[in-house]
């Protein structure tokens, strides 16, 4: 459940209806070479944006560089600037080191970046989309360079 009133829901899910509830955020990390140090960068920029920047409290970083799978689903939830979001939204890390299935340019898989998404529905699609504005707005703040891509429905 998105902590909003049902009309800002609404507004909101009328300028996102042609979206999906999934978005990937790029980030073309091109000086760093090796899995390790791309899996370290991009999780001191999540432990930066959520506990910095959000004063996230129900963050929990529960992947751990080491650990078994990396690239592995996880979720996210809690404080995103003013807004409160509890639908547990997945979130996975890319290091990039995936294969393309489908030998795309886009396919995010091939790509270093952080994917967020869920099951579709109007509150999905309202909390995804806030989430990468929020992560957005940390990567602007911290002159981080990125891409967004807004998967359509």
């Amino acid at each position: 459940m998105i902590y909003l009133n049902e009309k800002v829901i609404e507004e909101e899910f009328e300028k996102l209806k042609k979206y999906d509830s999934i978005v990937f955020v790029h980030i073309p990390i091109k000086e760093i070479k090796t899995q390790l140090e791309v899996r370290i960068n991009l999780e001191r920029i999540e432990i930066e944006w959520m506990g910095d920047f959000n004063r996230n409290q129900k963050y929990n970083d529960r992947v751990k560089i080491n650990g078994v799978s990396w690239n592995c689903e996880s979720r996210i939830y809690g404080d995103f600037g003013d807004e409160r979001i509890s639908l547990n939204t997945k979130f996975f890390r890319s290091d990039g080191t995936h294969k393309s299935y489908f030998k795309r340019q886009d396919d995010w898989r091939t790509k270093r970046g952080f994917l967020i998404c869920d099951h579709y529905s109007v509150d999905d699609v309202v909390a995804v989309h806030m989430i990468a504005n929020n992560l957005e707005e940390f990567l602007k703040s911290k002159d981080i360079k990125y891409k967004r891509k807004n998967f359509l429905r």
